[in-house]
């Protein structure tokens, strides 16, 4: 049976494995920069919500360090767990077209991904020049720089969660359409083999 065969063979675990720890990584590595990034514009969200969330970790580290922990944590799970689903969706076997394949789906999820959170963040922005209305509560606590920072990361972060999902929707679409293109164009073993069969009789 070949690598694009058009059985219902199941991907090896060592394949799974591999897809989930690809998705880990990368989603882990965006996670902590997203932090990063979400720390310099609102240091706040951090010291009143997250760090507050996280304090049975017993960290006592560098504010950014313990962001940057805090963003691995939250997304590393999320990446395996998509990775591991584009490596069912995906061949049995690796290769370097679907290892290609796969690096095309997962530039997808990361593109939508960053593009929502990248509008989330805008929205944030915009909404924190009007009235506190629902943010009254941290208003009374945080000045004005302060509570738009504030308000911007937390739209940030809900459209990247947003996002997030519609980008794993979408690679997982994408790569099984590559996969199934490829395998249209891929003869089975057994059926290369027949054919030559065919040849050698025919001469």
């Amino acid at each position: 049976m070949g690598v694009w065969s058009i059985g219902p063979k199941v991907p090896s675990l060592r394949r799974l494995l591999w897809t989930g720890f690809i998705g880990a990584v990368l989603a882990g590595l965006y996670g902590a920069l997203h932090d990063q990034i979400s720390i310099t514009i609102s240091p706040e969200y951090f010291t009143h919500i997250k760090f507050r969330q996280f304090k049975w970790l017993g960290l006592e580290l560098h504010p950014r360090i313990f962001a940057a922990i805090i963003g691995l944590m939250a997304t590393w799970w999320v990446g395996f767990a998509g990775g591991w689903l584009l490596g069912r969706l995906g061949p049995s076997e690796r290769s370097s077209e679907s290892n290609f394949d796969l690096a095309k789906a997962i530039t997808v999820a990361l593109a939508i991904t960053i593009v929502s959170g990248m509008l989330g963040a805008l929205l944030g922005w915009i909404r924190s020049f009007a009235e506190p209305g629902d943010w009254k509560v941290w208003h009374e606590i945080l000045d004005s720089r302060q509570l738009r920072g504030l308000i911007i990361v937390t739209y940030l972060h809900w459209a990247s969660y947003i996002g997030g999902t519609l980008g794993l929707v979408a690679a997982a679409v994408y790569y099984r359409q590559l996969s199934r293109g490829r395998s249209k164009n891929t003869l089975p073993t057994g059926r290369v083999s027949a054919l030559r069969e065919q040849q050698r009789g025919a001469v």
